[in-house]
This record gives structure tokens, C-alpha cells and sequence, in this order.
């Protein structure tokens, strides 16, 4: 800053040169080249404490900071080029100004944590959005299970119910015949049992024929007694004694139902009967040439929804069959 008052002042700066020049000549004349360079730094030594003393007062501009020269060469060099054109020394000397900011890098703690409350709320909306399709999805693919189910248990009643025969061949004086068709009626869990020419024989060398009994009942669930299951129990053939004593196969036909009905018509009476039974002395001696099976459950709604399928006997008198001994 003390060349900057130099250039303004050109008085002061041309008596520093000639001071400079003149002690640096005198120096030089007889002495060896380390005492003049000790000298010359003494010089500028005392040319810059002078510079300080002149101008501790004096106004320094901020816009051209500028820096002081370390060497005699650097001095005399400067001089020589603010005699000829002082704006020379200023630029030659001129310090540059560094930003001290450092520049923006990065994020700060705030933007991050706006960042981290804008995606959380949209994973809020985007998971509560796909869970919502998601219970969805699932009560659809219950329904629908549950619609499937109940379907082919009543196709499948439907189908063995219209196979159902009554042979004349029966022994005199028996209690339990080998061939019958019993519905009876309860609250709400009916119960059924008959004779059919649809059994399929799965078992080499056993006492199996193409005849055998059906037999549609109630039970509780074994996992939740508060659960009707709809069971379905096939002989392997065809006796003269209680069919829950012939060997045979049960099964889950239909689960967790509310209700089982099924309804006969008398075609001869022309009405609908809600019992059929052709035991005993006076038994009917024919079938119903209908059966109407309601089958009631509870949907995913919490709703009662029945179903109802109606079979039609292709034989509903007696025919002239007789079993094979067993």
C-alpha cells in the first residue's frame, strides 16, 4: 500500500528513487559484491520504514490492494517503471483479492430433512393406496375360492342324487335294506342317505361293486367346533346293515356352511315334501323325480348367501337288480 501513495505522490517517489540510486552507487564503488548486497538490503530496509513513517497516516483505497517488494531488484525495478509510467509499479505489485467464501457445496440439514418429510408422506400415500388393493385383491380371490367351492359341491350332489335307484330284490323281514332313500328334515343341517350306481371301484381284489351308498350330513369342524362342515361318506358296497358300519371313505364336501336344505317333489301328490323315506312297511315304494338342494353360507361381507341347485331322477321306480353277494 506504501507504492500505492508513491504513484500519488510524485515528488516523494522521485526523491526515494534518487535516495535509492544514489546510496546503492557509493555502496558499489570498492567494496566486494557481498557488502554491496548487504547494503542494498539496508537500503531498502530503510526506504521501507521511511514509506510507513511518510504515509501512516494516508488514506489506502481497497479496491487495489497491492504488496511490497522483498528484494532490492524487485525495488529498483519498480521504481524504474513508476518513473517512466506509475500505473506499471501498480499493476506489477497488485495483490489479487481471493474470495474468502468457500463455494456451496452439498445440502444443509434443513433441505435434507424437507426432503426426508416429502418422501415419507408420499410413501404414506403410495403404501396405504397398495394396501388398500392389496385387502381387496384378497377378499376377491376369497370370494371367488369360496363361490368355487360351493359350486362343485352342489354339481357334484346334484350329479349323484339323479343316479339313485331302488331294486326289488330286498330280503323279507330285514331291518336295515341294501338299497334306500332317506332325507331327512332339522332345523337347519338336513340330512340325506341313498343308494346310487356311481361308485367307482379304486381297490384291486376287494369286495367293491359299481353300487354303493351316499350319505350327506352335518359336522363340526375339528379345528374351530364353532364351524359346520358339510361331510359326504361313500360305502364301498352295498349290505344289509347300518351304513355307518360298512366300510367306507368321509370327507369334507363343502366347509363352514350356515345351512343345508333339501326338498323333495311328490310327483303322484304333486306337492313338495320336505321328508323322503323308503324304510319301513310304509316306506314309499318310488322316488322323487326332483330333489331342490339349498346350500347356505356366510360370504366375506358378513351376509347369509344360498345357493340352489335342483337334480332330476332318471329312475324314480323300483328296478329288478340284485347285488352281488359280498
Amino acid at each position: 500500500m506504501t507504492w500505492h501513495w508513491f504513484i500519488r505522490q510524485p515528488s516523494a517517489l522521485t526523491a526515494a528513487c534518487r535516495g535509492l540510486l544514489g546510496r546503492r552507487g557509493s555502496a558499489s564503488v570498492g567494496v566486494s559484491g557481498s557488502v554491496s548486497d548487504q547494503r542494498s538490503a539496508a537500503s531498502v530496509g530503510d526506504l521501507r520504514e521511511r514509506a510507513r513513517h511518510v504515509t501512516r497516516g494516508a488514506r489506502t483505497p481497497s479496491r487495489h490492494p497491492f504488496r511490497l517488494p522483498r528484494t532490492a531488484h524487485e525495488l529498483a525495478h519498480a521504481l524504474a517503471h513508476a518513473a517512466r509510467d506509475p500505473l506499471s509499479a501498480a499493476r506489477l505489485f497488485r495483490r489479487p483479492i481471493v474470495s474468502r467464501q468457500a463455494p456451496a457445496s452439498g445440502f444443509t440439514l434443513i433441505e435434507v430433512m424437507l426432503a426426508l418429510a416429502i418422501m415419507t408422506f408420499v410413501t404414506a400415500l403410495l403404501w396405504g393406496s397398495f394396501s388398500q388393493t392389496a385387502r381387496v385383491k384378497k377378499r376377491m380371490e376369497d370370494a371367488q375360492e369360496r363361490t368355487h367351492t360351493i359350486r362343485v359341491a352342489l354339481m357334484r350332489m346334484s350329479r349323484e342324487v339323479e343316479m339313485a335307484f331302488l331294486s326289488l330284490s330286498e330280503k323279507i323281514g330285514v331291518e336295515e335294506k341294501r338299497t334306500m332313500f332317506v332325507g331327512t328334515t332339522h332345523a337347519d343341517l338336513d340330512e340325506l342317505r341313498f343308494s346310487w350306481f356311481g361308485h367307482q371301484r379304486l381297490r384291486a381284489d376287494r369286495p367293491e361293486a359299481d353300487t354303493a351308498v351316499v350319505s350327506y350330513f352335518s359336522e363340526p369342524d375339528p379345528d374351530d367346533r364353532m364351524i359346520t362342515n358339510l361331510m359326504r361318506r361313500e360305502t364301498r358296497r352295498l349290505e344289509s346293515k347300518d351304513p355307518t358300519k360298512i366300510p367306507g371313505e368321509t370327507y369334507v364336501l363343502c366347509p363352514a356352511v350356515a345351512s343345508v336344505k333339501f326338498s323333495y317333489y311328490d310327483y303322484k301328490k304333486k306337492e313338495w315334501k320336505q321328508e323322503w323315506n323308503t324304510m319301513g312297511a310304509d316306506g314309499l315304494q318310488y322316488l322323487p323325480t326332483q330333489v331342490r338342494i339349498s346350500l347356505t353360507v356366510i360370504d366375506e361381507r358378513g351376509q347369509a348367501a344360498t345357493f340352489t341347485s335342483t337334480a332330476r331322477l332318471q329312475v324314480t321306480e323300483r328296478v329288478d337288480y340284485r347285488p352281488g353277494r359280498a
